[in-house]
C-alpha cells in the first residue's frame, strides 16, 4: 500500500504490497519534486544548516574635516545603510609618514568615545593638545577617507 513520508509528505509506493503497480512519473517523481522545491523555496535552510542572520557589508567614502576635537566637535558619518562594526579613518600623508590609518573603535582609556548606531557612527578624541584635531581625523579642510565594515541583520529591510 502506498504511503507518504512524515516530514515532506512525499509519495512512496510499497514494492511488497504493490509489486505490479505501474511507475507513474507524475505521481512518483514530479509531484514529489514540486513538494521538495516548495519547501526549499519557503525555507532555504530546511536541510538543518544554521541560518546566517547577518549579511556582511562594506562602505568607503570621504569627508572633509571641520576642525576641532572632543565631544563638542565629533566626527559623524550617517546614512551608512547598515549597522557599522568597525571603522577605519585615514588621510593621505603629506610626508613620508605612512602611519595614517586609524582604527576608530572604543578605547579603554576613554579618549575615543565611539557611538556605533544602526545607520551611523560618531567619534571624538577628548584629550587636548597640539595635533588633537588630526588625531581625531578632523583637521579643518583635510580630506579624510573611511572604510566601514558592518552587517545587516536578516530581519532588516
Amino acid at each position: 500500500m502506498a504511503s507518504n513520508t512524515p516530514f515532506l509528505n512525499l509519495f512512496k509506493r510499497d514494492p511488497l504490497t504493490e509489486p505490479t503497480a505501474l511507475f507513474n512519473i507524475k505521481e512518483m517523481m514530479n509531484d514529489n519534486w514540486d513538494k521538495i522545491d516548495a519547501v526549499f523555496n519557503a525555507n532555504p535552510d530546511a536541510d538543518g544548516t544554521p541560518q546566517n542572520p547577518f549579511t556582511p557589508l562594506c562602505k568607503i567614502g570621504t569627508y572633509i574635516g571641520s576642525g576641532g576635537h572632543g565631544s563638542s566637535n565629533p566626527c559623524v558619518i550617517s546614512d551608512i545603510g547598515f549597522i557599522p562594526d568597525v571603522v577605519f579613518g585615514f588621510d593621505v600623508p603629506s610626508t613620508t609618514n605612512y602611519e595614517c590609518i586609524k582604527l576608530i573603535r572604543p578605547f579603554s582609556g576613554g579618549v575615543w568615545p565611539v557611538i556605533l548606531g544602526d545607520d551611523s557612527v560618531s567619534w571624538c578624541f577628548e584629550s587636548s593638545g597640539s595635533g588633537a584635531d588630526g588625531i581625531q581625523c578632523n583637521t579643518a579642510g583635510n580630506v579624510y577617507y573611511y572604510l566601514i565594515l558592518g552587517h545587516k541583520e536578516a530581519n532588516l529591510s
